[in-house]
């Protein structure tokens, strides 16, 4: 899930509904790995940290998944 949404195309996102359907994603698990390797890329902190915040904030609400506001925050929060 990680390396696909640093892509991000279309394909990536459908991708990544599948693998969060169908594998036993744990929420905190995800950020924390996420949080991990996008300190790695070269995007700038608040465009990585942005692309968390829209997985989670627009395609999990499109597609029902619930992501805790809590979580959200620690994102939002976090400093690269």
């Amino acid at each position: 899930i990680v390396t696909k949404l640093g892509r991000g195309d279309e394909r990536d996102f459908e991708d990544i509904k599948q693998i969060y359907l169908h594998a036993d994603i744990k929420n905190e698990e995800l950020v924390t790995r996420f949080f991990r390797v996008a300190e790695s890329w070269t995007d700038s902190p608040q465009v990585v940290k942005q692309k968390l915040l829209d997985l989670f904030e627009i395609k999990f609400r499109q597609w029902g998944f619930l992501i805790p506001i809590e979580l959200i925050k620690k994102v939002k929060l976090w400093e690269i």
